[in-house]
């Protein structure tokens, strides 16, 4: 059936991932063996995704469907692509043809990014903060500057899934119940349904998708490991947690920085990439003073 203006959804049941990627693909080759109407050549981008593997719930399977289908269109188009294998970016940043330099795409981002910063009383600059940080140090890593500008932007949007979390929640006190801490789990998954549905900002879906994702694979919401986790969102994971450790929330004072320093170093090889950690170590020093 028809699912968006030029978006087509499959829906097959009682079948395996593995037969349903032979089926897309069959279906992508037959679209591009089909000239029976038209000399131009005809291509398709298909993204798959499972019921439970990628999610329990019908908006889990939609967006994880939708980010592997923008990542066969990141490729090279004409190509069909399932969940697990479009989150595994190596250690490489995904090429994007936009370099999100544009005025409509940059007030897009930076309003999301005010939007969110706004639900929460106690760290309304955290974006901002968590895109100083990231550029600083994807410029040590030596990226360029579109992936720069990529990654800043993806760092300004991390949490525009926290939009859809009410204020009660994100700024209470004292601690969260069981199924408090679903819905806050829940805001990667809500921040990739929101930006999926905005050209300039698909490329910005792995690192919002698996910002919280841990180096050991204990982390949310697809669990995974090492650098199956995109770099990006491996970047982010360690950027965000500092920039969080530092800033005051309503149920803790903020952590001096060298308190902070200390948690990160506990955390490599568990929540961080280590190596990643070691670049950022040596990056903060270049950004920000012995105190925040």
């Amino acid at each position: 059936f028809r699912y968006g203006g030029d978006e087509f959804a499959i829906l097959l049941p009682q079948t395996s991932a593995r037969d349903a990627n032979e089926i897309a693909e069959r279906v992508r080759s037959r679209i591009a063996a089909d000239t029976r109407t038209s000399k131009i050549p005809m291509t398709a981008s298909i993204g798959v995704a499972s019921w439970p593997a990628n999610g329990t719930g019908i908006n889990d399977i939609i967006a994880a469907a939708d980010m592997a289908l923008y990542y066969a269109k990141q490729s090279k188009n004409n190509q069909a692509h399932y969940t697990s294998s479009a989150s595994k970016s190596g250690g490489k940043p995904i090429a994007k043809s936009e370099t999100l330099q544009d005025e409509g795409a940059l007030s897009i981002i930076y309003a999301l990014a005010a939007a969110v910063d706004a639900k929460d009383h106690y760290t309304r600059s955290h974006s901002q903060k968590v895109k100083e940080y990231t550029v600083a140090m994807a410029k040590n890593l030596g990226w360029q500057p579109p992936e720069i500008a990529r990654l800043g932007a993806s760092a300004l949007l991390h949490d525009i899934g926290k939009i859809g979390i009410s204020d009660e929640i994100l700024n209470k006190r004292d601690e969260l119940t069981d199924k408090e801490w679903v819905i806050i789990k829940s805001h990667p998954q809500l921040g990739a349904q929101i930006i999926s549905h905005i050209p300039q900002l698909v490329s910005c879906l792995p690192a919002v998708f698996h910002h919280h994702e841990y180096y050991d694979g204990s982390g949310y919401p697809m669990g995974l490991k090492g650098e199956t986790i995109p770099i990006e969102a491996r970047i982010l994971t360690i950027t965000d947690a500092f920039a969080a450790m530092t800033s005051p929330h309503a149920y803790r004072d903020a952590l001096s920085y060298d308190e902070t320093l200390a948690e990160l170093k506990r955390g490599a090889g568990k929540q961080f990439d280590p190596k990643l950690l070691e670049v950022f170590l040596a990056t903060i020093k270049k950004v920000t003073s012995t105190t925040i």
